[in-house]
């Protein structure tokens, strides 16, 4: 009988390894310039799905490659890993690389020993990996360029109790990783970054235009911060350094092209970040910024124009200022059957009242920039006489509508200004659009923070101009009905049904008052807040009783009124303050944790996902957010995942803190929504408006995979 032959499996896999590493040698002789090779670090697979691999390269004399963006010339390594086996993804890092000179300029690029990180992550841990990776790189030495392809292999068993000899090498390439950090948040050796432009010129490469100061000191020819920059999409040469006058900044300018070609032209469109790694005494960082709006192009201001005039427009809406349209649907029908004239003329003048109100808004943002202030959209809301002042003009409008008195100016005002009564209504309707400008600014509008935060980070023209575009569309109904009045003249004459809406919209403004002392409560405590509560309902009763005095009687019931309103303002600094620290969040859910913008590249690094969200208490659009998606069901839960950190930051009151975070990110108004994560460590911002498809994407989008 025949013995039958059996060829053992694990004979055939051995032959397969030793054909792979057959193969790969063969490849890795045919370049002398370099020698490639894929090393890993020990670790047995079973437990976690994450392993550490390493593309070691070794330049021969005179020889360099290339960093991810090349610079003047070349191109980054590439890896190819599709005919390997159990791998489901590879992200390859990128060490801190060098300002090398050639006859082309200044590239970025390597030479010498380089190890080039690898995080690979596995479709199965408990099956065995076989890493069969393509590597594509272009080699130059100073006369010359070859391009290398060659092809690795390194086998990972299910079960390996040696320790690698690479384990060292790795853990230290790792360690010289650039750190990726959210500067301009974070003190990094006494470096701010001020300014990230885009400068162009008619007939010339674009401009990148980098200044980085510092915080104290300056610098010196010999301790510049070593800078390479990338935009998505372009090449970007190596930057040219000058320091500024006073030597407390440096000036970088780097050239901007679509590609090697190095011709130039136009930025793409959307164009409007830039990836920065900073050296600087040995410790480099990464981070992802914003680009400065630039003023270059007109095409650009006037569609920021048009942005602010919608973001305007679209405040008409927005909870904030329904209370005080109001009064401007009671303009509408009070004009029933009345004359067009009138109609243009006081409606006319509300929309000079809004306009106006915005240029003062933009007046005292230069003012306040110029200061070194923080600028913000809605900061008035932080200032107790402000709220206190604001209350007390809404109380008198609501004792107006329920008709315990008619507003008129003083006697002498009148005649020294020669004001007749239809003078006086247009006086008030100019008054009426004030009101309306006051209560719009703690709202947020979708298209509002974008021209916001092209105003306040550009120059005078362009705050006062976007704010006046603003203006224009808050205003914009009222002007509808100025040119054409008849929508007004044909409600039917006021009756007695008049009395019944003034004193619903009179309601309706006592709400508005209420909810302003809330607000007040958070910044001067809640004795204090009751306190100017009971002053307000005294001057509405005193008032009550002014129609049916004599002129005599009147004038003392005025004084006593005005008394009321005098100890408002003032009373409250000498009562005891019950307020905590603004700061803390508010308490939901036992969900929401301090706001500490320095432990969030931490947490990052730890695998989190941050949630950063900032809202007020003068913020309704806030209100709205939380209502309907942050405090619902779904999304409480996503936050409450263990791999997912939320943070409130509670901007009711001032906080510098606050502030700085919110300009690092060109933003000035709340409310402000962030996240952070693997794919955006320095923080992606969501937008002012919410939705829960929105807030669960981008927590999916940054979720790091597991740790090793």
């Amino acid at each position: 009988m025949k013995k039958k032959i059996c060829f053992p499996f694990f004979t055939l896999k051995a032959l397969w390894i030793i054909t792979l590493f057959a193969l790969s040698a063969t490849f890795a002789e045919e370049s002398k310039e370099v020698q490639l090779s894929l090393i890993s670090q020990s670790q047995p697979l079973g437990k976690n799905s994450t392993l550490l691999f390493g593309l070691h390269a070794k330049l021969a004399p005179g020889w360099k490659t290339y960093w991810r963006s090349s610079g003047g010339a070349g191109y980054g390594i590439t890896l190819n890993w599709t005919k390997a086996n159990n791998i489901k993804s590879a992200k390859m890092l990128w060490p801190l690389p060098k300002h090398i000179p050639t006859d082309l300029g200044i590239v970025n690029g390597y030479e010498g020993n380089v190890i080039l990180p690898i995080i690979v992550e596995t479709k199965d841990p408990t099956q065995p990996v076989y890493a069969l990776v393509e590597v594509n790189m272009l080699l130059c030495d100073a006369s010359s360029c070859l391009p290398i392809n060659e092809t690795l292999v390194l086998d990972f068993p299910l079960k390996q109790k040696e320790v690698s000899q690479h384990g060292k090498l790795l853990s230290e390439a790792f360690d010289k990783l650039p750190k990726v950090e959210s500067f301009g948040r974070r003190n990094f050796d006494n470096l701010q970054i001020q300014s990230i432009k885009i400068l162009e010129t008619k007939g010339q490469p674009p401009t990148l235009q980098v200044i980085i100061g510092k915080r104290a000191g300056t610098f010196l020819t010999s301790d510049i911060p070593e800078l390479f920059a990338e935009i998505k999409g372009l090449l970007v040469d190596a930057p040219s350094t000058s320091l500024s006058s006073d030597g407390s900044s440096v000036i970088y300018t780097a050239s901007i092209y679509p590609d090697i070609s190095r011709v130039p032209a136009p930025l793409p469109p959307g164009t409007n970040s830039v990836t920065l790694t900073i050296n600087y005494h040995d410790t480099s960082v990464e981070v992802e910024q914003k680009l400065d709006p630039t003023t270059s192009s007109l095409n650009f201001w006037a569609g920021m124009l048009l942005v602010a005039f919608l973001g305007g427009l679209i405040l008409n809406i927005m909870p904030c200022v329904l209370p005080v349209l109001s009064l401007k649907v009671l303009s509408v029908l009070r004009h029933g059957g009345g004359r067009r004239l009138a109609v243009r003329q006081e409606f006319l003048a509300t929309v000079l009242g809004i306009v106006f109100s915005f240029f003062l808004l933009a007046c005292g943002a230069i003012l306040l920039r110029a200061s070194g202030h923080a600028v913000g959209w809605g900061i008035q809301f932080q200032e107790p006489y402000f709220l206190i002042a604001l209350v007390s003009i809404l109380t008198l409008f609501a004792a107006n509508l329920f008709g315990f008195f008619e507003f008129h100016l003083p006697h002498f005002i009148s005649h020294m200004a020669h004001l007749t009564p239809k003078r006086e209504n247009l006086l008030g309707s100019f008054l009426e659009g004030s009101l309306v400008t006051l209560l719009a600014t703690p709202c947020s509008a979708p298209f509002l923070g974008t021209a916001l935060a092209f105003a306040l980070s550009s120059g005078v023209p362009e705050i006062i101009s976007i704010f006046s575009a603003m203006g224009l569309g808050l205003s914009f109904p009222f002007l509808l009905i100025a040119f054409f009045p008849s929508f007004a003249t044909r409600f039917p004459k006021p009756g007695s049904w008049m009395v019944t809406v003034k004193t619903l919209l009179g309601f309706l403004i006592i709400a508005t008052a209420l909810w302003l002392l809330y607000v007040l409560k958070s910044e001067i405590g809640l004795l204090s807040a009751l306190f100017v509560g009971l002053c307000m309902v005294a001057v509405t009763f005193i008032l009550k009783g002014a129609r049916t005095r004599s002129r005599k009687n009147r004038r003392r019931i005025w004084v006593t009124v005005s008394s009321f309103l005098v100890i408002a303002f003032v009373l409250p600094a000498f009562i005891p303050s019950f307020i905590s620290n603004s700061n803390l969040p508010i308490k939901r859910n036992g969900l929401w944790q301090p706001f500490e913008p320095d432990k969030i590249s931490d947490l990052v690094a730890q695998g989190k996902t941050v949630f950063v969200s900032v809202t007020a208490d003068w913020c309704l659009t806030c209100k709205a957010n939380y209502l309907f998606v942050l405090g619902s069901e779904l999304i409480v839960k996503a936050l409450d995942a263990s791999n997912v950190v939320a943070m409130e930051a509670d901007w009711t009151s001032r906080s510098s803190t606050i502030a700085s975070y919110l300009k690092s990110f060109n933003q000035f108004g709340i409310p402000f929504y962030a996240v952070y994560g693997c794919h955006s460590p320095s923080g992606k911002f969501l937008g002012q408006i919410l939705t829960p498809q929105k807030v669960l994407s981008a927590l999916d989008q940054e979720k790091c995979p597991v740790s090793p």
